[in-house]
């Protein structure tokens, strides 16, 4: 036992005895020789990963692009999303009722992206197909043409409907109208700071507040309506020609119109499917009521802004 013990302390002063006393010391040389090193390898990994990733990315949105355009070009889009819808439903996935349908593509495809993302890519789908009528085997090099690719896209249609600073100028107007009540809860979704609600007046004069659960571009449309409004009250009543913001306002709310009726008849057709195959679909039944309800809404403040516009 004691011949192991001596081994023992043999080795280890002979450990201790190899560790160099000019361990702490850096060299500038070869610093200089690693990072040289570490820089050629950041190069490759761009050319590697970023570059060709987004070439991959690109090439697959095509694919994509025109998977969307064949089934439109064929009529069967809408039972498409509703096959998706159905899809995510089975998996439990919670996607938005009002959620776009280029949204709702992307989202099945891409499982990994972010809320943004999907919206990047989704949008990249509606301009190529709604605004530029770009052929499905030129998506990828159109989007490598645009300057910041799909980003660049999204914030170039932004920036065309020009309506961000008007929602801001409808707020703050709307902030210094007179407070009527304080309520002392709501549920908020996410980072929203504010929410259009509906007030239902009661036999005795007070008011039941409703959420008609608008989406973020249905409350932004009736932000500019009211914003549209309130000038056309501020202005001098005399006869004039519609302003072009009124008329693109319009524009505007009839195609929310269109929209929520795509929604309204994808879940019908959902329905349709489920009722087919004896599952159940109350929960359906109950999205098409809410959306049924939307759909009233958008509509009669569309022939509101018409008949103002009219007048």
């Amino acid at each position: 036992m004691a011949n192991v013990i001596c081994l023992q302390e043999e080795v280890t002063a002979s450990v201790g005895a190899a560790i160099p006393q000019t361990q702490n010391k850096f060299s500038i040389t070869a610093a200089m020789s690693t990072l040289a090193k570490m820089r050629a390898d950041a190069d490759n990994n761009y050319e590697t990963y970023e570059v060709l990733g987004r070439k991959a990315t690109r090439e697959l949105m095509g694919r994509v692009y025109a998977m969307l355009c064949n089934a439109k070009a064929s009529g069967q889009f809408g039972r498409l999303i509703a096959n998706i819808r159905a899809d995510f439903k089975q998996q439990d996935v919670k996607v938005k009722a009002t959620s776009k349908d280029s949204s709702l593509l992307i989202r099945y495809i891409f499982t990994k992206a972010s809320d943004k993302q999907v919206h990047v890519y989704g949008r990249a789908l509606d301009v190529a197909y709604d605004e530029q009528d770009v052929a499905p085997a030129k998506f990828a090099e159109w989007v490598e043409k645009t300057e910041g690719g799909f980003e660049g896209i999204r914030s170039n249609s932004a920036a065309t409907v020009d309506s961000t600073s008007k929602v801001k100028t409808a707020l703050s107007k709307c902030q210094s109208e007179r407070t009527l009540e304080t309520i002392d809860k709501i549920d908020w979704v996410g980072n929203e700071d504010y929410k259009v609600i509906i007030a239902f007046r009661n036999a005795d004069d007070t008011a039941d507040l409703k959420d008609p659960c608008l989406s973020d571009e249905q409350q932004e449309a009736t932000l500019l309506r009211y914003l549209a409004e309130t000038k056309k009250a501020d202005a001098a009543k005399k006869p004039k020609k519609p302003s072009k913001d009124a008329i693109n306002m319009v524009k505007e709310m009839e195609t929310k119109v269109i929209e929520q009726q795509s929604s309204v008849d994808q879940l019908s057709l959902e329905i349709e499917m489920y009722s087919e195959e004896g599952k159940p679909c109350e929960e359906l039944r109950s999205m098409l009521y809410v959306e049924n309800i939307k759909l009233n809404v958008i509509s009669e403040s569309l022939k509101i802004a018409k008949a103002a516009l009219a007048a």
